[in-house]
């Protein structure tokens, strides 16, 4: 995990007191990074990167004062530094977008007041809770992202939860074994992206995703992507979603030369070069 932020000479942003926006700012070396940022109370926007496990307290400090803030970004200085996000007591009112890159003890408990909150990106979180429990409660989360975020074997999403969700990406979740769908959940979800959780089990629930129009499988196991192809369990209820245009897109077939039929092959490669969607990297918005 290697990402690149600005170093600011010390000083400097202390007199910036009208300043709104604020992405990307590296901590190495900043020594008074916290004095500096204290005074920056007007901050809508705020990122940081290289985020050390003993100045989460104050980075929470920080926060409590920022009544204005929209958008939260921060980055772990690597993927084996824990981000200490718990200590914050008064949340921005106002927070609409959380990212997160770097590993959590857990998820911060202060978001459940964040009923503002619209897009959450979890990154290399290495949760042992299920992170569903909590966000599907949130009213107006409309994107979420995991990525890396959850260790454990089994994600939830109860009946009525994420209300207002739109877009779901469950990418490189290696330790998942089982996603269940209850009725009545996800009642306006458009795209689904499920990639490299190979451990992940069907059946899967999305019998009762009836607004999909968009699921994205990348890199998973032969017999899971070929599921939801033409003739596969899944064709008939793909084909009855969302007024039957709802599209599978699937990235990478490589792990099926050896096992499938030079025919079959073929027809994979055909529907490759019409519907495959490349996985690019999502950018923070």
């Amino acid at each position: 995990m290697k990402t690149v932020g600005v170093r600011i000479p010390q000083g400097l942003l202390g007199g910036c007191l009208e300043l709104q926006k604020l992405a990307c700012l590296d901590l190495t070396g900043n020594k008074n990074w916290v004095v500096e940022l204290s005074n920056l109370t007007k901050l809508r926007k705020l990122g940081i990167i290289g985020l050390k496990f003993n100045q989460g307290k104050s980075l929470c400090s920080l926060i409590d004062n920022m009544k204005y803030l929209q958008a939260l970004n921060v980055f772990s200085d690597s993927k084996s530094e824990s981000i200490d996000l718990v200590h914050v007591t008064s949340p921005p009112k106002m927070l609409t977008r959380f990212y997160v890159s770097g590993p959590l003890l857990s998820l911060p408990t202060w978001i459940n007041n964040l009923h503002g909150l619209v897009r959450i990106r979890l990154r290399w979180s290495n949760l042992h809770s299920d992170p569903f429990e909590t966000l599907q409660l949130l009213p107006n989360l409309v994107e979420l992202l995991l990525l890396e975020a959850f260790v454990g074997e089994q994600l939830n999403i109860a009946s009525q939860g994420f209300q207002k969700l739109k877009i779901l990406h469950m990418l490189d979740l290696y330790s998942l074994k089982s996603l269940f769908i209850a009725k009545g959940s996800l009642p306006v979800l458009e795209e689904m992206s499920i990639g490299e959780s190979k451990n992940l089990q069907l059946p899967l629930d999305i019998k009762y995703l009836p607004t999909l129009k968009t699921l994205n499988i990348y890199n998973m196991p032969p017999l899971f992507i070929s599921s939801f192809l033409p003739t596969g369990i899944y064709d008939s209820t793909l084909k009855h979603m969302s007024n039957g245009y709802c599209q599978t897109y699937t990235l990478d077939y490589s792990s099926l030369r050896a096992s499938v039929s030079m025919k079959f092959l073929y027809f994979m490669e055909m529907m490759m070069k019409k519907k495959v969607q490349l996985w690019s990297c999502i950018h923070e918005e």
